[in-house]
């Protein structure tokens, strides 16, 4: 009977042991995690602020030639042949849609930009206030 009591706590203790590690091994990962998509974050926002100061620089070049860079009727709201100027003076490699542009004060109004699983929203109110968003999209392939 003591002999069974003993392997008993000995198997407890392996089994607790094998809990903690695992229990450790989770919030690691889940910290690396973590740390990967607020970083990676960053960066999709810089990168948007990198499109909103090229939409406004190339807007100046359109607005010297007496056009706008806004298109309405555009399904990325830009006329054509102005999102590749756009991207390659931004040189980034995400997707935007200009969803509303100020073409005599030349100011992005309002715009998305996608970037791999982030998603980084800009908007201006009537007073000048801007506002950035960032989500994260998580794609959960289980089909």
């Amino acid at each position: 009977m003591r002999e069974e009591r003993r392997w008993l706590v000995i198997i407890w203790k392996i089994f607790r042991a094998i809990l903690v590690g695992l229990a450790l091994a989770g919030l690691i990962f889940g910290a690396f995690f973590w740390f990967r998509i607020k970083s990676d974050g960053h960066f999709a926002l810089r990168n948007a602020k990198n499109v909103r100061f090229a939409i406004e620089t190339v807007g100046i070049e359109y607005y010297g030639d007496g056009r706008s860079i806004y298109s309405a009727d555009s399904p990325d709201g830009m006329r054509r042949g102005a999102k590749e100027k756009v991207q390659r003076l931004a040189g980034e490699q995400g997707d935007f849609i200009l969803e509303g542009y100020d073409a005599p004060g030349n100011m992005v109004l309002q715009m998305k930009y996608t970037e791999g699983n982030y998603v980084v929203i800009f908007g201006m109110d009537e007073s000048g206030n801007e506002s950035w968003s960032l989500k994260y999209l998580l794609d959960l392939d289980l089909l």
